[in-house]
């Protein structure tokens, strides 16, 4: 298991670093604050997302994907 952290690069790190302090945020929020308070980071209410996302952006979604998983399986 080491070795496959090994292997990644800064980049990756980085984003897995990242990934720890938000799902803290997120662990911490859910713990200590209403639903209605944290609903309100969420997105409007009633507008639906786009249906088609630019590469980069469906790019950059499945790093952050990966990366939540990464840790999922640790938490």
């Amino acid at each position: 298991m080491w070795r496959r952290f090994q292997r990644l690069t800064l980049l990756d790190w980085c984003l897995l670093i990242e990934a720890v302090f938000a799902l803290a945020g997120a662990r911490f929020a859910l713990a200590r604050l209403r639903f209605r308070k944290i609903a309100a980071y969420l997105g409007t209410m009633g507008v639906e997302s786009a249906l088609v996302i630019p590469p980069m952006q469906n790019k950059m979604a499945r790093q952050i994907g990966w990366a939540i998983q990464v840790l999922a399986r640790r938490a």
